[in-house]
């Protein structure tokens, strides 16, 4: 079998990824035609695959304990970890606007609100994606940090996922990472295309949205109104 080669860094799949979900849930019903709910949950499940891979906590991070942890208090676990890194965040010397808006420091997050707890964990792990070096030089947040964001975050997904995604978890355990990270690329630029093609003449001020989900495609400004995007 020859060599299969990936266009992205793992990093930029991860971020590219999760704001993709954001904006496909945002809008929701101008895309459910053209975008299977099997592949958002192909997306979604590949991505955490992904990120675990990384961290090599792969199986060791839903532990016993946590597992057996009711919805309601995996929410609230999480949202004061989100909290917690957003005062370490907020306390870094010298910080910087566009940094406090990438880990999402200043949206709002609710302990008792799952969909909202979740987007703000989303944003703490792409603010970590693309400052990891700011992050751990500045704010002293280390890698098990996120690790641990990812396991709530997972698992307070998993709380809801019916029996199809738990088979598709089970497949994607087969598959070798580059090709992981290839099907997610893929993934990636086709909702990239579906949303320029169906906002084009719609609502046209959000094609710049779906235009950055290609790395090196987007402007600054673009990746700021993506990271609102995901957490709206």
């Amino acid at each position: 079998m020859g060599k299969i080669n990936t266009k992205w860094t793992i990093e930029e799949v991860s971020v590219k990824g999760h704001q993709a979900c954001g904006l496909i849930y945002k809008y929701r019903s101008d895309l459910q035609d053209r975008i299977r709910a099997e592949e958002m949950t192909e997306l979604e499940t590949g991505l955490r695959k992904l990120e675990l891979s990384r961290a090599g906590q792969i199986g060791n991070l839903q532990g016993q304990k946590s597992a057996t942890k009711g919805k309601d208090a995996i929410t609230e676990e999480l949202h004061f970890e989100v909290m917690d890194l957003r005062e370490m965040i907020k306390s870094a010397p010298d910080v910087k606007q566009e940094i406090l808006k990438a880990f999402g420091v200043g949206t709002t997050t609710d302990k008792k609100n799952q969909p909202k707890t979740i987007a703000a964990a989303n944003l703490i792990i792409e603010g970590y994606n693309k400052y990891s070096d700011w992050a751990l030089n500045n704010a002293r947040i280390l890698e098990d940090d996120i690790v641990k964001v990812e396991s709530l975050r997972d698992q307070l997904i998993d709380a809801d996922k019916s029996q199809e995604n738990v088979k598709l978890v089970r497949k994607l355990g087969t598959v070798d990472k580059n090709t992981l990270q290839l099907r997610l690329e893929q993934l990636i630029t086709q909702i990239s295309a579906v949303g320029v093609k169906v906002f084009r003449s719609k609502n046209p001020e959000l094609v710049p949205l779906f235009q950055a989900l290609i790395p090196g495609s987007g402007t600054s400004n673009v990746e700021e109104k993506e990271a609102e995007t995901v957490s709206a």
